[in-house]
């Protein structure tokens, strides 16, 4: 007999899975056309079963194993089966991809911050965002894998906290085209400049995927 509800089930899943991250939740929830309101209407849900279509969808939102869901639903303590799973599922590969999608705070509002106490002490940071910006939907975790830099590295590094190797500037030489990119350093409205310097090289290519 079930001793939680589908709706404490989920609130433990969201908890525990997405750490109270709704917007995380909600971008993930797009992929099954869920809304967020939807969604938290579930949560507040008093059935003791989830139907086939949720079971399916719950198990694939929360990375969860076939039939997990009906053995939370009657588990005393479905927070330490969940602790369990995570020793299983969290490897440093799956966590991996999981992490491509978490939201990499907005450089610009961070750069401001930095600028107060540790301002940028390298160039080319800024030129590595607008190439990153450039290719729609590159993460931070997508050009820390070509450039073959830890994340927080290549963060860093975006942030011009840390200088760029030899790798970062040959990315810039030919996202640029360019050899030189002192004058674009030089720019005091860089994204426009950026912007003016591509519509003149229309040939040049930002994927290196």
């Amino acid at each position: 007999m079930p001793q939680h509800t589908t709706g404490e089930i989920l609130v433990t899943l969201r908890r525990e899975i997405f750490r109270d991250d709704w917007d995380m939740l909600a971008e993930d929830l797009v992929v099954y056309q869920l809304p967020l309101w939807f969604y938290q209407h579930l949560e507040r849900s008093t059935d003791h079963a989830f139907t086939p279509k949720y079971d399916r969808i719950f198990t694939e939102l929360f990375d969860l194993d076939p039939g997990m869901l009906s053995q939370l639903l009657v588990a005393p303590d479905p927070v330490a089966v969940l602790d369990a799973l995570k020793d299983r599922v969290f490897t440093e590969a799956h966590w991996r991809l999981r992490r491509m999608r978490l939201p990499w705070p907005d450089q610009d509002n961070v750069a401001q911050r930095l600028a107060r106490t540790s301002p940028a002490r390298y160039p080319y940071g800024g030129l590595l965002r607008c190439v990153r910006l450039t290719m729609p939907g590159t993460t931070v975790s997508d050009m820390s894998l070509i450039l073959h830099l830890p994340e927080l590295v290549y963060w860093q590094v975006e942030l011009g906290q840390l200088p760029a190797n030899g790798d970062v500037l040959d990315l810039l030489f030919r996202a640029y085209g360019t050899n030189d990119l002192r004058p674009l350093l030089a720019a005091t409205d860089l994204p426009e400049r950026v912007k003016a310097h591509a519509d003149q090289l229309p040939e040049l290519s930002f994927n290196f995927t």
